[in-house]
């Protein structure tokens, strides 16, 4: 095990209108994690989790996922 990685996406609602979709959320969290962990050779992420978050005030909401997992690294002892 070498370490843990996040990612994030968010996007903003007026009116439930605006941002993307949660599927799309969830999927830029995901590729968010990837991208700043920053993979090497024969390294893997494992045991993904997303953690949703809403924020509401009247008309204006806030969605936020949040993707962290687990970087492992095969090496080959002989």
């Amino acid at each position: 095990m070498i370490g843990t990685v996040t990612g994030s996406a968010q996007a903003s609602y007026l009116f439930g209108i605006g941002g993307l979709s949660q599927k799309s959320l969830k999927g830029n969290a995901i590729a968010d994690m990837y991208k700043n962990a920053n993979l090497t050779g024969s390294q893997a992420i494992i045991n993904v989790t997303l953690k949703h978050r809403a924020s509401n005030i009247l008309v204006y909401s806030q969605i936020e996922y949040t993707a962290s997992g687990t970087i492992i690294e095969f090496i080959d002892e002989e």
